[in-house]
């Protein structure tokens, strides 16, 4: 039945990988991890012309890796904070994202062979940062 058939090539997988920018730090998701195998050290990169924000397993000898995940794999699924000032400023710049009361989820798009997520910042949800327990 299905000999005429082929298999069409898919460059991107399904990501359930979020990134929340703030200003002063970002923060991935678990998945985000997870779907990087849970890699000690990252890339940061960006395309100023898509507005793309990606994230991309490296090693401890990686040029610019910075550390990403430092438990282990069972560990329980709490986020992950980077605070690379570097990337946050690019970031803020590029998508003129300075409000401090706000932040912004982005969506990741699963790259494996190349083992990166990619952020559409274009297809960020905007939110209003709250302050816990209220205000006085």
């Amino acid at each position: 039945m299905l000999k005429n058939f082929k298999v069409i090539e898919v460059i991107s997988q399904k990501s359930r990988a979020l990134l929340t920018f703030y200003q002063g730090r970002l923060k991935f998701n678990h998945h985000t991890a997870a779907e990087l195998n849970f890699s000690q050290y990252v890339q940061l990169a960006y395309d100023s012309n898509q507005r793309c924000f990606a994230i991309i397993a490296a090693t401890e000898d990686s040029d610019n890796g910075v550390q990403f995940y430092n438990r282990g794999g069972d560990a329980k699924p709490y986020p992950i904070s980077l605070y690379t000032k570097a990337a946050i400023e690019t970031i803020a710049n590029m998508m003129n994202w300075h409000d401090e009361n706000k932040y912004y989820s982005i969506p990741g798009q699963r790259f494996v062979e190349e083992g990166a997520i990619v952020f559409n910042l274009k297809d960020a949800t905007e939110g209003v940062v709250s302050t816990r327990g209220g205000t006085k």
